[in-house]
């Protein structure tokens, strides 16, 4: 009786664990088809040398208005102000990024998370992990 209860046990959490994995897989597909997308948006905006300097010239912009929050909120960056302040800086610099891909006719491929603008470490051209406009550069 024990036995086949342990067996029992153990086979539902296979099951789960299995459901688990194809559910992660489908979400982790579903991801990268997203990031594949920004990379040819992206890829598409750097390619050509006057979308290039557009995207030059809103770096700088950016670079500029991060060392200004850093400067007014670096000695307490946790505070309520100072993580408003950010967000509010990232949001207005995923609509900037939006638009410039919008004026140079680039689809832009649904929501940016994670990566691209927001911090993440997902890789992105305007990413927390030191990517083409990084956070660890400012």
């Amino acid at each position: 009786m024990k036995r086949s209860r342990l067996a029992l046990i153990l086979g539902a959490i296979a099951l789960v664990a299995a459901t688990a994995a194809v559910v992660a897989g489908q979400a982790g597909a579903a991801s990268s088809s997203h990031r594949g997308a920004w990379k040819a948006a992206c890829t598409k905006l750097m390619s050509d040398p006057t979308t290039r300097e557009a995207m030059l010239e809103l770096r700088t912009e950016h670079v500029t208005e991060m060392q200004t929050w850093r400067d007014t909120y670096g000695s307490d960056p946790t505070t309520p102000q100072a993580r408003q302040a950010l967000a509010d800086l990232r949001q207005e610099h995923r609509a900037d990024m939006r638009a410039l891909m919008e004026q140079f006719g680039i689809k832009v491929p649904g929501r940016m998370r994670g990566g691209m603008m927001d911090g993440g470490s997902g890789g992105g051209m305007m990413d927390g992990s030191g990517g083409m406009i990084g956070g660890s550069s400012f």
